[in-house]
């Protein structure tokens, strides 16, 4: 068995496990109730206080803030630097045209240093947690059409391939669905199918 095979797939299930912790510390807190009534008809009532929900989250909400705005102002930060070339950017990414190395570089090392301090206040292996939270450069886009968050497709040159390659996200619809579109009706009715609202 392939071990950086095996190493990516331990990889996308921490990932996953990480991803749901913080799915617990940002969930919406529900402070009513919906009840379906005597009447026959579904009615809002009050339910429990922010106190008492708060008292039995895994993780305080006030993770997810911070973890939140923390990210936000990373990435806007970069759009700024990067002016025009930002062509989107979400929760964990920024998609740009052209190569903004230099940038991304930058805010690494700013990243890695406060990981350090974090590492050595913990006492914790800083090479295990030196390049959390930084930037990976997945390539240079050669196109990119968005319609918003978790919606886009884009055009790159894949090095293992040794051609350019178009790929999408589309929140909701398997990568499979979209392999087999473009293997049906190639690259080109990608972008133009992609349309909002489809």
């Amino acid at each position: 068995k392939d071990d950086s095979e095996a190493l990516y797939k331990e990889y996308m299930k921490v990932k996953g496990m990480l991803n749901a912790c913080y799915g617990m510390c940002v969930s919406r807190l529900n402070t009513t109730d919906i009840i379906y009534t005597d009447e026959k008809k579904w009615e809002e009532v009050p339910g429990k206080k922010y106190d008492e929900i708060v008292k039995k989250q895994f993780l305080s909400p006030y993770w997810g803030i911070y973890v939140t705005a923390y990210c936000r102002e990373r990435i806007l930060s970069a759009f700024e630097k990067i002016g025009k070339n930002a062509l989107y950017g979400d929760t964990d990414s920024i998609k740009v045209l052209g190569d903004y190395s230099e940038i991304f570089n930058s805010f690494n090392a700013e990243i890695e240093n406060v990981n350090k301090k974090i590492c050595n206040r913990l006492q914790l292996d800083f090479e295990v947690y030196k390049d959390l939270g930084t930037f990976d450069n997945e390539g240079t886009y050669k196109r990119f059409k968005t319609y918003g968050a978790k919606r886009y497709i884009y055009t790159k040159y894949d090095k293992k391939k040794n051609r350019d390659i178009t790929e999408a996200v589309i929140a909701g619809l398997p990568k499979s669905a979209i392999d087999e579109f473009v293997a049906e009706k190639g690259e080109t009715a990608l972008y133009d199918f992609f349309e909002n609202g489809m």
